[in-house]
């Protein structure tokens, strides 16, 4: 059977999946893997530790450690909880999780209409949620999504639409930002919500630029489990990936960024499950959010 740590970073090594299908594995990670019964406060910061390290750009996965922490271990070094304990604090976030992306995909759906174009980048699972709620009830877009290099998410983003009505073409990165002008909205998912902006794969921040010029809305789909307090420590992530060398042909490691800003000026909605959101509500709400102490890093 493997290991904690092997599963752990075999969801972390995953290049082509959202932030939602992350923390999903991650949460199946915590009720099944190996963590012991009853549970240490100071083993579950070790393990919070550590996912966190391998998961350093997902708000998401911030979210849902602090909540057990906090809900679980606030109070003193000596607590333990028991597995079933531990299980129902899990259970209890991805419910309420769950009814998030429902509301979202909801509230999103509505402002989108039959015949459409809209242009998108990587493979949010948030943004992929509702262009099929739109396919169920028959409206028909035109989808635009780029190949998102370096890790190829779009290509699995298209693939994940091949059942729905809509006709989707996949380009070149440069290719999109050509083509952009054909786009009714531009439509992101995002790694994590900031007061000032947010955070997504690289690539965003191009696409929301050339939105701006060209007078096209951009939407970034976001539920409140990804609006992240500086506390955190949320941070984009230089990751090593292995590339083939020019010469010899053998892998080689090397540092790429794949997540980068995008400012709130350049965002003209901020969706969440409560519906349009200025990002004045987040700076709001950002101090309710949980924090565990032990996981701030200063």
């Amino acid at each position: 059977m493997p290991s904690f740590e092997s599963e752990l970073g075999s969801i972390s090594a995953d290049r082509r999946s959202g932030s939602r299908t992350i923390a999903a594995a991650i949460a199946r990670l915590l009720v099944t893997g190996a963590v012991p019964s009853p549970l240490p406060r100071a083993k579950f910061v070790a393990i919070a530790r550590l996912i966190l390290a391998r998961t350093p750009a997902f708000a998401l996965v911030f979210d849902l450690l602090h909540h057990l922490g906090t809900s679980l271990f606030a109070k003193g070094d000596s607590q333990e909880a028991e597995g079933a304990q531990f299980r129902a604090a899990v259970e209890a976030w991805r419910v309420g999780w769950s009814a998030a992306q429902e509301a979202i995909t909801r509230h999103a759906a509505s402002r989108l209409g039959d015949g459409m174009t809209v242009a998108t980048i990587s493979n949010s699972k948030a943004v992929c949620d509702l262009l099929l709620a739109v396919g169920a009830r028959q409206d028909r877009l035109q989808v635009m999504v780029s190949e998102s290099e370096p890790g190829g998410e779009g290509v699995a983003f298209a693939h994940s639409l091949e059942q729905s009505p809509h006709h989707v073409t996949l380009l070149a990165d440069g290719a999109l930002l050509a083509r952009l002008e054909q786009a009714d909205r531009v439509i992101l998912g995002a790694d994590a919500v900031f007061t000032d902006g947010v955070a997504n794969k690289v690539g965003s921040l191009a696409l929301a630029q050339a939105a701006r010029r060209l007078g096209r809305e951009l939407w970034v789909i976001a539920e409140s489990q990804k609006w992240a307090p500086k506390a955190w420590g949320v941070k984009t992530a230089r990751v090593e990936m292995p590339v083939a060398q020019k010469t010899g042909g053998k892998p080689a490691s090397t540092s790429v960024l794949l997540f980068e800003s995008v400012a709130a000026p350049l965002v003209t909605l901020l969706v969440s499950e409560h519906g349009s959101e200025p990002f004045a509500r987040v700076a709001q709400e950002l101090d309710k959010k949980p924090v565990f102490g032990p996981l701030v890093v200063l």
